[in-house]
């Protein structure tokens, strides 16, 4: 039951349903949904085969192993609940990146791992421009172009609120991989400082897990904070 809950919850996040309206699509009551989706059992087998008719999916689908993120980064407002939606899209769209990217057989060469283990942030985004092609006076003109260089898959969504900027999925999981909100309501600075933070993370805390669940190390933030702003400007270009 917990792969067969985590799975229908995925797939109703992807299709922005509500409990509400799986019940109202499937003919399953809505506190037979909210059980299923908890990962109770003594559920038939018969609401199961409703639900997925409902989701669109075969039975095997809910029966494989649960997607899962185990090297998940958020930058987010400290106030926002919800993400498992916000995942579920990231899961779908990382997998079809990585499909796609292996049928063309054009991988990303992970230069970003040659700056790994130095001595500080600020050494660590000398080193991370360096390998970008990028002199150390000018400040970043594309932020996408540069992570590809240093072989981070990079690509944007659009989650209409302003408390999610963005994310960064470690290798474990389909990456090195860091995606930005789109969104109108998030700034262009915002955006660009927060994809420089998450690559600051890959690097500089290569070696940790994250889960949805887990408590800010704040020590890492403002490692990432300063990493982001020796990349996006070097010292040399304030002088």
């Amino acid at each position: 039951m917990t792969n067969i809950s985590e799975n229908i919850k995925q797939q109703r996040y992807l299709r922005k349903l509500t409990q509400e309206e799986l019940a109202a699509l499937s003919g399953v009551a809505l506190p037979t949904i909210k059980k299923v989706e908890s990962g109770k059992t003594g559920v038939r087998s018969s609401t199961i085969e409703a639900i997925a008719a409902a989701l669109a999916v075969d039975m095997a689908t809910l029966l494989l192993p649960a997607r899962r993120l185990h090297t998940i980064h958020f930058r987010t407002c400290r106030n926002m609940r919800s993400k498992e939606g916000i995942v579920a899209e990231i899961i779908n769209k990382l997998d079809c990146y990585n499909a796609l990217e292996k049928s063309t057989g054009q991988l990303l060469n992970p230069l970003y791992k040659q700056a790994f283990d130095l001595e500080s942030p600020k050494h660590t985004a000398a080193m991370c421009r360096q390998l970008a092609g990028m002199d150390d006076i000018n400040p970043v003109a594309d932020i996408t172009l540069a992570l590809t260089a240093l072989g981070v898959k990079a690509f944007p969504i659009c989650i209409n609120t302003d408390k999610f900027f963005s994310l960064s999925v470690g290798e474990i999981d389909g990456g090195p991989a860091i995606i930005v909100n789109a969104s109108p309501l998030v700034s262009y600075e915002q955006g660009a400082f927060s994809a420089i933070h998450e690559l600051g993370h890959l690097i500089l805390h290569n070696k940790q897990e994250r889960s949805l669940t887990d408590d800010i190390i704040w020590a890492e933030e403002d490692e990432a904070d300063s990493f982001a702003s020796h990349f996006l400007l070097p010292e040399r270009g304030l002088q």
